[in-house]
């Protein structure tokens, strides 16, 4: 099988490395809101469940804890019981710290070259992140 033979502009390299990194920082602060908004709304559940449900629970066990201060309570669920629905938490995928550092140390390295083009072996290395 033949390799691809491409040349690709440095310029247009180092651009879609920089949207690559924009686009990450976007996706954090997406994710942020998501979980933001998955702990709203799974305390708001928690509290409608414990509101409404809770009364029909049979209680199974009672584990006190003196070392932080905490009462698990086990709960046995009656026949034919159907709770309502948890809220579903929704996960934004982002770059990790150094794939960051690696797209940043490759963009650095790309805008000192007086190369037009990018070399075939740089650009197999770093395009993953393209």
């Amino acid at each position: 099988m033949a390799g691809i033979k491409a040349k690709v502009a440095v310029a247009k390299v180092i651009a879609r490395l920089e949207a690559r990194l924009e686009q990450n920082e976007a996706d954090k602060k997406q994710g942020e809101i998501n979980e933001q908004e998955w702990r709203e709304a799974l305390k708001k559940w928690q509290q409608d469940f414990v509101k409404n449900h809770a009364k029909v629970l049979v209680v199974d066990s009672i584990n006190c804890r003196s070392y932080n201060n905490t009462i698990e309570i086990r709960y046995e669920l009656p026949v034919g019981l159907q709770l309502p629905e948890e809220p579903k938490r929704e996960y934004v995928s982002t770059l990790g710290g150094y794939e960051v550092q690696e797209i940043e140390n490759a963009i650095s390295i790309l805008k000192m070259t007086d190369d037009e083009f990018v070399s075939a072996n740089t650009f197999s290395s770093i395009s993953k992140y393209l």
